[in-house]
Order: C-alpha cells, then sequence, then structure tokens
C-alpha cells in the first residue's frame, strides 16, 4: 500500500522477498520488481474491514480496544473467569491440558519470569512439559490461549480474516509475543 512515495504496509509474500513498511517506493520496487502497488490515499475499505473486526470482538466482550485499523487487544479475564468456574462443575480428566499455539520461554526465562522479573514456577521445555502452579497464572494463560484460538477461527469461518494472537499478563507482552508467528498463528 502507497501513501505519497512510500510504502506503508505490505504483505507477507512482499515482506519474504525484502519489501519493508515505511519504505521508499524506488527502492521497494528494486527489491522485488514484480511488486503491485495500490494506492492508499482512501483507506475506505480498510476501516470498513476494521469496523467488521471490531464488532466482531465486541459481540462477544466490551474488553476490546482498538489500536490502528488492525491491531486489537481484548481483555480476557472475565471470559477466562468463566471458563474456570464452569471447569470447576467438569471432570478435570475432560479438559485439555496443554496450551493452543506456541509457548515463549525467552532465552532462558518462561514467559511469566520475563513479563515480571520474578523467578517463575512455570517450567517446562515444551507446551506438554509445562507444570501446574499455585497461582494459577499457568491455567489462566492455558484457557486465554484457547480463547485466542477459537476467536481466531471463528473470525476466519464468519468474515474470512486471518489473525496473529499474543496470549499475556500485560497488552505491551501480548503485543510483543503476537509479532513472533505471523501470520495467523499465536503465542
Amino acid at each position: 500500500i502507497q501513501q505519497k512515495n512510500i510504502i506503508v504496509t505490505c504483505n507477507y509474500p512482499a515482506r519474504e522477498r525484502g519489501v519493508r513498511k515505511l519504505q521508499r517506493i524506488k527502492d521497494a520496487v528494486k527489491q522485488c520488481p514484480e511488486l503491485v502497488i495500490r494506492d492508499g490515499s482512501n483507506l475506505k475499505r480498510f476501516r470498513t474491514a476494521s469496523e467488521r473486526i471490531l464488532n466482531f470482538f465486541q459481540g462477544i466482550t466490551p474488553e476490546v480496544e482498538r489500536l490502528g485499523l488492525d491491531e486489537f487487544f481484548i481483555d480476557a479475564t472475565n471470559m477466562i473467569h468463566m471458563h474456570v468456574q464452569e471447569a470447576l462443575k467438569v471432570d478435570a480428566s475432560q479438559t485439555q491440558d496443554v496450551f493452543a499455539g506456541e509457548v515463549y520461554r525467552g532465552e532462558a526465562k518462561t514467559v511469566v519470569e520475563t513479563q515480571t522479573g520474578i523467578i517463575s514456577h512455570v517450567g517446562g521445555e515444551t507446551k506438554a512439559d509445562v507444570i501446574h502452579c499455585r497461582c494459577g497464572c499457568y491455567e489462566r494463560l492455558r484457557i486465554g490461549s484457547w480463547i485466542a484460538e477459537k476467536l481466531r477461527g471463528d473470525l476466519f469461518k464468519q468474515h474470512g480474516f486471518t489473525a496473529s494472537a499474543g496470549i499475556s499478563v500485560s497488552k505491551m507482552m501480548a503485543k510483543l509475543s503476537g509479532e513472533l508467528h505471523k501470520p495467523n498463528m499465536q503465542t
């Protein structure tokens, strides 16, 4: 997408060819001669799509915050709490005890250690190895991962939009972890 003399955003195939956001048009074309450039001076189509996505999320929870046209933060705390309350009524052996998507562990730290600076009690090397903790953070993040996967799937089924997601205890870490497995994955 072009605005004035720069690429303001580009799709993943263009990125794989070396095209970057905020790159000058002539440099982008040099990098990828077959680049198809679209006029970005009229963003009505993108604004309409953004409103559709916002309405979809707001139909599920009012705890949605939009950042720009294509980023949304969802505070899933209440959804997770409701799920935990329901799970208390179900035999634990019937629930899935793994994370949906990827689990980020930082260099040598778990996601909780990375976010809080406190040595965590959530351990293990793989999704399946993550052990339960006493404070409930493991369970909340695990449930959050399944909620995110469901929301992403429903968004695609109902509106045809793919989405990446970052699941975390803070917006900043959710944004950063959501960048790790684009497009259309979650961390």
